[in-house]
């Protein structure tokens, strides 16, 4: 359950408003006769409506599913520990959930040793390499300059970037796709919050989905509910569900991935407008593939968290049930992205798995390696994601903050596509936020 004193505490400043509202406001009555709309109930759709339920805002929650957690999707079937499926990182000492991390008294496991095989096929823990490998990001890239090109013209060596990029936590895309100039604002944060390279990423113990849990409680929340249609006209929504149900509001906030955005899964009547399809089309959306091997004893060297073998397909693996108390055996994440991702998915979910394990035992000179049980999870199949997070390429910047923009005060838009967190769960729990106040905002709260 949500401590919600310890919440209000860690959140006090970006909570202002919505507090404010709650204890010494009233909602017009235009507001509480309808309920706020929201398209979603992954995190950017749960922690909108935590912060509008808090306000004395009426909402209600459609999602397509039927679960709650979007992206974030937790496995308690596959082994005895949960296994993540979707979303398994906290990236940074300043992500926007750890507040709520803290107030549900949740543990944490810091990803701490990671080792990286080299071209000489020794391993190094990737904390020696980072005065040697990582750019300096000293001059600021060309607008429309990719990643690759900047690289170059700075006189980075080609066998550097990989693991400069692992580094950075860019492991998604290839880095003539990606800007340029987000990467280099990325690199200027990660100094902000003096984040040492390698010591950067956490993981839930017991579940992410407990986050979701915790702001879900007492929400109105409509499973099974795949939003075919949203008309709408200033002060008005009115929401069809393939189900044949439909819903009122005055106000709609819509939290769905890209993936379903860029296919036109949803018509709004009338349509957006051309400079946010725009904005819609012009990001991309990375490909991603994770292998589960679930063994029944410790194979990962011991005190190592991850390891990078850039031979090896997937070339990322973490320890995926570290801190799980009294679980005897070892669960091992592999992790691909981009190029490497599709490849997998061209070979199908049982090819993958033996390839995979295929390279962890040669990354690890284990033959013996039996897991007692494997599994591989996508999104570009899932119907209501297609594909999973968001990168921005050249010629994309401010196409997230385009997105975001609200339409005449009824049309609001949250999810991790529209915050600069990009494609991790801080960011769409940062969005919701965002768009909560915006709501507030906009209904003209008035003192009492």
């Amino acid at each position: 359950m949500i401590d919600r004193e310890t919440l209000s505490r860690h959140n006090a400043e970006d909570n202002r408003l919505i507090n404010s509202a709650e204890s010494n406001n009233r909602i017009t009555s235009t507001m509480t006769q309808q309920p706020i709309l929201i398209i979603g109930a992954g995190m950017a759709g749960l922690k909108a409506a935590h912060d509008l339920q808090q306000a004395g805002v009426p909402v209600i929650i459609l999602e397509a599913s039927g679960r709650i957690g979007g992206r974030i999707h937790t496995d308690r079937q596959f082994a005895p520990i949960p296994i993540e499926r979707g979303a398994e990182l906290v990236h940074t000492n300043q992500a926007d959930t750890w507040p709520l991390i803290r107030a549900t008294h949740l543990s944490i496991h810091l990803l701490k040793t990671t080792w990286l095989k080299q071209p000489n096929g020794s391993w190094a823990d990737v904390k020696d390499l980072a005065t040697d490998v990582m750019p300096s990001f000293d001059k600021a890239p060309d607008p429309l300059e990719n990643l690759a090109d900047y690289l170059y013209r700075m006189g980075m060596e080609r066998h550097r970037w990989p693991y400069a990029l692992r580094l950075l936590e860019i492991d998604s895309e290839p880095a003539d796709r990606w800007s340029a100039l987000e990467i280099f604002d990325i690199a200027g944060k990660t100094r902000e919050d003096n984040e040492e390279y390698g010591d950067y990423d956490y993981r839930v113990i017991g579940g992410y989905d407990r986050l979701c849990q915790a702001l879900a409680e007492s929400l109105d929340i409509r499973l099974n509910s795949v939003v075919e249609a949203i008309d709408w006209q200033p002060g008005a929504v009115e929401v069809r569900c393939s189900n044949g149900l439909t819903y009122s509001g005055n106000r709609v906030i819509v939290t769905v991935p890209l993936g379903v955005l860029q296919r036109r899964s949803i018509h709004f009547v009338p349509e957006l407008s051309p400079v946010r399809w725009a904005a819609i089309d012009a990001l991309g959306i990375c490909d991603i593939v994770k292998l589960f091997f679930y063994f029944d004893e410790p194979v990962l060297p011991a005190g190592v968290d991850s390891l990078i073998d850039e031979a090896g397909l997937p070339l990322f693996w973490w320890n995926g049930s570290a801190s799980n108390e009294g679980f005897n055996g070892e669960v091992v994440v592999g992790w691909a992205a981009g190029a490497p991702a599709r490849e997998l998915l061209k070979m199908g979910e049982n090819a993958a798995l033996e390839r995979g394990l295929s390279s962890l035992k040669k990354a690890l000179l284990r033959n013996d390696l039996s897991p007692l049980a494997a599994c591989w999870s996508e999104w570009n199949s899932d119907p209501f994601t297609r594909g999973a997070y968001t990168f921005t390429p050249p010629g994309a910047i401010g196409a997230r903050e385009q997105l975001a923009q609200p339409q005449d005060n009824t049309l609001f838009f949250a999810g991790e596509a529209t915050d600069d967190g990009y494609g991790f769960v801080h960011g769409a729990y940062h969005s919701g936020e965002r768009v909560a106040a915006e709501v507030i905002h906009s209904v003209n709260i008035v003192p009492a």
